[in-house]
């Protein structure tokens, strides 16, 4: 679950807000076509954990042209009544291989 405060920043460097993820995910302007999770490394802190790790996606902006890249991920979440919440998430090209979808426009 996302928080209502989420904040999302890509490897290219765009922030993201939750309403700008969501709408994204319902209209499916990207297509992932494939997404590996690696080195997983998550850190408890009382109710909050610290997940960090390496990814590799491949997929398709809603234009048709490719994108694809290794990078790595920090994330933050908040775990309370029995529900864990992603506040944050954020992205870092590993050797500038990421080659990012275009941003998605707020409406």
């Amino acid at each position: 679950m996302r928080g209502p405060d989420h904040v999302f920043t890509r490897p290219a460097g765009v922030v993201v807000s939750r309403s700008e993820v969501l709408r994204g995910l319902r209209e499916r302007t990207v297509a992932v076509d494939s997404y590996r999770v690696e080195d997983l490394d998550v850190r408890h802190h009382g109710h909050a954990a610290i997940v960090m790790g390496r990814a590799e996606g491949i997929g398709t902006t809603p234009g048709g042209e490719p994108f694809s890249g290794v990078y790595s991920f920090t994330s933050a979440w908040l775990h309370s009544d029995g529900d864990s919440t992603l506040l944050t998430w954020s992205a870092i090209a590993i050797d500038g291989s990421v080659t990012p979808p275009p941003p998605v426009e707020a409406t």
